[in-house]
C-alpha cells in the first residue's frame, strides 16, 4: 500500500491506496480509521484501485471541522475524490462509514456507481429512535457531559480514552489465548492507536450520526446496493435490520453474515472481499481468494 493526502476545503484527508482498476473507496467506522481495512485492502486490490480514507478527526487526517454533519463529511469525501481526480467510484461504508456513504450516494448520485453498506445490526436499524438508542447504549460513556466545566470534560475524556485502550489491550480473548500470535498483537496495536487518535472527535461524530436521517437517505438512493449485516448473538434483542434497509431501497441486495461481529475484518477478510467483489463484478471466474470455499 501507498499513502497520501487529499486536499479539501476543510483540510487534508489521509488515505491508503493499492491496486489498479476501477476506483473503490472505503469508509471506516468510529472510533477506527482506515487501519481497520488493512487485511481487506490487498484482497480488493486484486481487482480495484482501492482508496481507504481516514475521515476528518480520525487516523492521520486533519481534525473534525466544528459543527460537522454527515452530509458535510460526505461533501468532504467528494472533495477528496476530486483532489485525486476520481470520477465515479464504487463505495463501501462500515458503521459511521455507511451513514457517510448513504449521504454521498443520495446527494451526489453521479459520483457513486455501486454502494456497499456494512454494519452490525445496531448500525442498520432504520427507525431513528430505536437506532439512536441502540448506538447510545454502546457509546454513551464516550460522550461529553455538557454541564461539566471544560477542564473536567477534558479529564473525563482522557480517562474514558484510557479505559477504552485498556479494555482493548487486555481483552480476555487475548490474554487467555494459548496460541497468541504477533498478528493478534498488531491488530490490537492498530485498534489502540485508532482510539487514541479519535478521542477528541467521538462526541461530535456520534452527535452527527444521531442527527442524520438515515431512512430518508436510503429512500433516495438509486444505485445498486449491497447490504451486509453482521449478525451477532449480543444483538438478538434488536432483531434483524438488513431486510428493513433493503425494503426502503430501490435496487438493494442483502447478505447476512451469521455469528460474526466487528472482528470480521481481521478474522474473515477473504469472505468480505469475495462477497464485495461478487457484487461489484459478479465474480469473474478467474478471480479466486485463499480459502474462499471455506468461508
Amino acid at each position: 500500500m501507498r499513502r497520501g493526502y487529499a486536499d479539501t476545503s476543510r483540510g487534508q484527508i489521509h488515505y491508503y491506496t493499492a491496486g489498479e482498476g476501477a476506483p473503490l473507496v472505503l469508509l471506516h467506522a468510529s472510533p477506527r480509521s482506515s487501519r481497520v481495512f488493512f487485511r481487506l485492502i490487498p484482497l480488493l486490490a486484486k481487482r480495484f484501485r482501492v482508496y481507504a480514507f481516514d475521515t476528518f478527526g480520525f487516523g492521520a487526517s486533519d481534525p473534525l471541522p466544528a459543527g460537522i454533519t454527515m452530509e458535510g463529511v460526505a461533501l468532504c469525501v467528494t472533495e477528496a475524490m476530486d483532489s485525486l481526480q476520481l470520477g465515479e467510484v464504487h463505495l463501501l461504508g462500515y458503521h459511521t462509514g455507511n451513514k457517510i456513504g448513504a449521504a454521498l450516494a443520495a446527494n451526489v448520485a453521479e459520483r457513486v456507481k455501486k454502494l456497499v453498506l456494512v454494519g452490525m445490526t445496531h448500525s442498520l436499524v432504520v427507525a431513528r429512535g430505536k437506532r439512536d438508542a441502540a448506538i447510545l447504549g454502546l457509546v454513551e460513556k464516550v460522550l461529553e457531559h455538557e454541564a461539566s466545566p471544560r477542564g473536567a470534560k477534558l479529564l473525563q475524556q482522557w480517562a474514558t480514552t484510557f479505559g477504552a485502550v485498556s479494555e482493548t489491550w487486555w481483552k480476555p480473548q487475548v490474554i487467555g489465548k494459548d496460541d497468541l500470535s504477533n498478528e493478534d498483537l498488531v491488530d490490537l496495536e492498530r485498534e489502540v492507536l485508532d482510539k487514541i487518535e479519535a478521542r477528541v472527535s467521538l462526541d461530535a461524530i456520534y452527535r452527527a450520526n444521531f442527527a442524520f436521517d438515515f431512512e430518508a437517505a436510503l429512500r433516495r438512493i438509486s444505485q445498486p446496493t449491497l447490504i451486509i449485516e453482521l449478525a451477532t448473538s449480543h444483538e438478538k434483542h434488536l432483531g434483524r435490520s438488513g431486510a428493513d434497509v433493503q425494503s426502503l431501497m430501490q435496487r438493494a441486495e442483502l447478505e447476512v453474515f451469521e455469528d460474526t461481529d466487528r472482528r470480521v475484518w481481521d478474522r474473515q477478510p477473504e469472505k468480505i472481499a469475495w462477497t464485495v467483489v461478487s457484487f461489484l463484478e459478479r465474480a469473474d471466474p478467474d478471480f479466486e481468494l485463499p480459502n474462499q470455499r471455506n468461508n
